[in-house]
Protein backbone atom coordinates (compact mmCIF):
# COMPACT_ATOMS: atom_id res chain seq x y z
CA UNK A 1 0.00 0.00 0.00
CA UNK A 2 2.80 2.38 0.83
CA UNK A 3 4.39 1.66 -2.56
CA UNK A 4 1.02 2.51 -4.14
CA UNK A 5 1.02 5.81 -2.26
CA UNK A 6 4.40 6.68 -3.77
CA UNK A 7 3.16 5.90 -7.29
CA UNK A 8 -0.04 7.91 -6.86
CA UNK A 9 0.80 10.92 -4.70
CA UNK A 10 -2.69 12.46 -5.05
CA UNK A 11 -4.22 9.84 -2.71
CA UNK A 12 -1.87 9.76 0.32
CA UNK A 13 -4.57 10.44 2.93
CA UNK A 14 -6.63 7.44 1.82
CA UNK A 15 -3.63 5.12 1.74
CA UNK A 16 -2.41 6.38 5.12
CA UNK A 17 -5.86 5.78 6.62
CA UNK A 18 -6.04 2.23 5.24
CA UNK A 19 -2.52 1.42 6.46
CA UNK A 20 -3.25 2.83 9.93
CA UNK A 21 -6.48 0.82 10.12
CA UNK A 22 -4.68 -2.41 9.22
CA UNK A 23 -1.89 -1.74 11.72
CA UNK A 24 -4.43 -1.10 14.46
CA UNK A 25 -6.62 -4.15 13.75
CA UNK A 26 -4.04 -6.66 12.55
CA UNK A 27 -3.35 -8.33 15.93
CA UNK A 28 -7.01 -9.40 16.35
CA UNK A 29 -7.88 -9.83 12.67
CA UNK A 30 -7.16 -13.57 12.59
CA UNK A 31 -7.94 -14.40 16.22
CA UNK A 32 -10.02 -17.42 15.18
CA UNK A 33 -6.85 -19.26 14.16
CA UNK A 34 -5.53 -19.08 17.71
CA UNK A 35 -7.96 -21.84 18.68
CA UNK A 36 -7.96 -24.82 16.35
CA UNK A 37 -11.36 -25.99 17.61
CA UNK A 38 -13.08 -22.69 16.80
CA UNK A 39 -14.72 -21.50 13.61
CA UNK A 40 -12.34 -21.29 10.67
CA UNK A 41 -14.88 -20.89 7.89
CA UNK A 42 -17.75 -18.50 7.41
CA UNK A 43 -20.21 -21.42 7.33
CA UNK A 44 -18.96 -22.67 10.70
CA UNK A 45 -19.30 -19.20 12.17
CA UNK A 46 -22.80 -18.70 10.73
CA UNK A 47 -23.84 -22.09 12.10
CA UNK A 48 -22.49 -21.14 15.52
CA UNK A 49 -24.39 -17.83 15.57
CA UNK A 50 -27.57 -19.55 14.35
CA UNK A 51 -27.37 -22.02 17.23
CA UNK A 52 -26.51 -19.22 19.64
CA UNK A 53 -29.57 -17.23 18.54
CA UNK A 54 -31.78 -20.32 18.86
CA UNK A 55 -30.51 -21.01 22.39
CA UNK A 56 -30.97 -17.40 23.44
CA UNK A 57 -34.52 -17.40 22.09
CA UNK A 58 -35.25 -20.55 24.08
CA UNK A 59 -33.71 -19.14 27.25
CA UNK A 60 -35.32 -15.68 27.13
CA UNK A 61 -38.48 -16.39 25.15
CA UNK A 62 -37.89 -13.39 22.89
CA UNK A 63 -37.76 -13.60 19.14
CA UNK A 64 -35.00 -11.03 18.83
CA UNK A 65 -31.55 -11.60 20.26
CA UNK A 66 -30.35 -8.15 19.26
CA UNK A 67 -29.80 -7.06 22.87
CA UNK A 68 -27.76 -10.19 23.59
CA UNK A 69 -25.50 -9.65 20.59
CA UNK A 70 -25.07 -5.98 21.49
CA UNK A 71 -24.29 -6.85 25.09
CA UNK A 72 -21.68 -9.54 24.45
CA UNK A 73 -20.47 -8.48 21.02
CA UNK A 74 -17.22 -10.15 20.01
CA UNK A 75 -17.15 -12.01 23.33
CA UNK A 76 -20.25 -14.05 22.38
CA UNK A 77 -17.96 -16.71 20.91
CA UNK A 78 -16.89 -17.61 24.44
CA UNK A 79 -20.43 -18.65 25.34
CA UNK A 80 -21.03 -22.26 24.40
CA UNK A 81 -23.64 -24.05 26.52
CA UNK A 82 -22.68 -27.41 25.01
CA UNK A 83 -19.27 -27.33 26.72
CA UNK A 84 -18.84 -29.33 29.88
CA UNK A 85 -17.35 -27.82 33.01
CA UNK A 86 -14.09 -29.70 32.40
CA UNK A 87 -13.85 -28.32 28.85
CA UNK A 88 -14.41 -24.76 30.10
CA UNK A 89 -11.82 -25.24 32.82
CA UNK A 90 -9.31 -26.61 30.31
CA UNK A 91 -9.95 -23.64 28.00
CA UNK A 92 -9.48 -21.16 30.84
CA UNK A 93 -6.14 -22.72 31.77
CA UNK A 94 -4.82 -21.81 28.30
CA UNK A 95 -5.15 -18.06 28.92
CA UNK A 96 -2.39 -15.86 30.25
CA UNK A 97 -3.62 -13.90 33.28
CA UNK A 98 -2.25 -10.56 32.05
CA UNK A 99 -3.93 -10.96 28.65
CA UNK A 100 -7.15 -12.00 30.36
CA UNK A 101 -7.07 -8.94 32.63
CA UNK A 102 -6.48 -6.66 29.65
CA UNK A 103 -9.33 -8.21 27.66
CA UNK A 104 -11.63 -8.15 30.69
CA UNK A 105 -10.95 -4.43 31.11
CA UNK A 106 -11.90 -3.94 27.45
CA UNK A 107 -15.09 -5.94 28.05
CA UNK A 108 -16.01 -3.84 31.10
CA UNK A 109 -15.44 -0.65 29.12
CA UNK A 110 -17.79 -1.90 26.38
CA UNK A 111 -20.35 -2.92 29.03
CA UNK A 112 -20.18 0.52 30.65
CA UNK A 113 -20.90 2.18 27.30
CA UNK A 114 -23.92 -0.08 26.77
CA UNK A 115 -25.16 0.65 30.30
CA UNK A 116 -25.02 4.39 29.66
CA UNK A 117 -26.90 3.95 26.39
CA UNK A 118 -29.53 1.78 28.09
CA UNK A 119 -29.97 4.26 30.92
CA UNK A 120 -30.21 7.17 28.51
CA UNK A 121 -32.83 5.33 26.45
CA UNK A 122 -34.97 4.30 29.42
CA UNK A 123 -34.32 7.05 32.00
CA UNK A 124 -33.02 10.07 30.04
CA UNK A 125 -33.51 12.71 32.74
CA UNK A 126 -31.81 10.65 35.44
CA UNK A 127 -28.96 9.79 33.07
CA UNK A 128 -28.45 13.44 32.07
CA UNK A 129 -28.50 14.48 35.74
CA UNK A 130 -25.78 11.91 36.52
CA UNK A 131 -23.69 13.03 33.53
CA UNK A 132 -24.02 16.67 34.62
CA UNK A 133 -22.97 15.70 38.13
CA UNK A 134 -19.92 13.80 36.80
CA UNK A 135 -19.04 16.77 34.60
CA UNK A 136 -19.27 19.14 37.56
CA UNK A 137 -17.04 16.88 39.66
CA UNK A 138 -14.51 16.63 36.84
CA UNK A 139 -14.36 20.42 36.46
CA UNK A 140 -13.99 20.94 40.22
CA UNK A 141 -11.06 18.50 40.35
CA UNK A 142 -9.16 20.35 37.62
CA UNK A 143 -6.49 22.68 39.05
Amino acid sequence: MEAYAQQYPDEPEVVAHICATFRQRWPRLFACYGWPERYRTNNDLETFFGRLRTRQRQIHGRKSVHEFILRYGEWAVFIDPTETFDQVLQRFQQFDQAEFDQEYARFLKAQHRLQVLYRFRHHPRRCLRQLEQQWGEAICRKP
